[in-house]
């Protein structure tokens, strides 16, 4: 019968080196179930797993940068649920349903880009992405970024602002200043991920 200490001996953090993903994911495929620490990003720094000895392995990936820039424009619905979920985990949303729909036909037909609509009681929120043109994109003022959008509707949730309707001019005012905050706010989290200036958001 093991003791204690061959127990804590077999249960020790082991470390192995990785030059490139696709060693990470070789390596990855004899263990299960494997996690990633880092979810939404696809140069992971560190990934975590059981191997089939139940030993705590970790990999370490060296010479693999993370992103410098936000995503500007989602490619594919993939990468959209992967970007949310990674800002589920940021904005402490985890508990959320949430779906995003791409050039949705649901999306505002002014020259919104994108809308949300909440049911707060359920938990659950429809992110509506709008199939903007190159010629609207460039008409704004701000530069198009896919992920700042996501994060900025995603704040509407956060803030609560999806449950106050603009039924008077206070309403309307109020929606609007706050709509303006969380617009910072969103581009001050974008920043932050990336260490990006103010001035990358302008669509000069």
């Amino acid at each position: 019968m093991k003791d204690a200490g061959d127990s804590a001996q077999n249960l020790r953090k082991q470390t192995t080196s990785a030059t490139s993903i696709s060693d990470m994911v070789d390596d990855f495929d004899k263990w299960e179930p494997w996690k990633t620490i880092r979810t939404g990003e696809k140069s992971a720094i560190r990934c975590s797993a059981y191997d089939e000895n139940k030993i705590i392995r970790t990999v370490e990936l060296f010479g693999v940068s993370s992103p410098t820039t936000p995503i500007m424009e989602f490619k594919s619905l993939e990468e959209a649920n992967a970007c949310l979920k990674e800002w589920q985990e940021r904005l402490y949303l985890n508990d959320w349903i949430i779906k995003i729909e791409l050039n949705s036909r649901h999306a505002p037909a002014s020259d919104c880009l994108a809308r949300i609509h909440t049911t707060h009681e359920m938990k659950m929120a429809d992110i509506y992405f709008a199939d903007a043109s190159d010629e609207v994109k460039a008409e704004q003022l701000v530069k198009y970024c896919a992920e700042k959008i996501l994060v900025h509707e995603m704040l509407h949730i956060v803030f609560d602002m999806c449950a106050r309707e603009n039924k008077s001019l206070e309403d309307a005012e109020f929606h609007m200043n706050q709509h303006i905050k969380t617009e910072f706010m969103a581009r001050s989290l974008i920043m932050a991920k990336y260490n990006l200036d103010p001035s990358f958001f302008r669509n000069v």
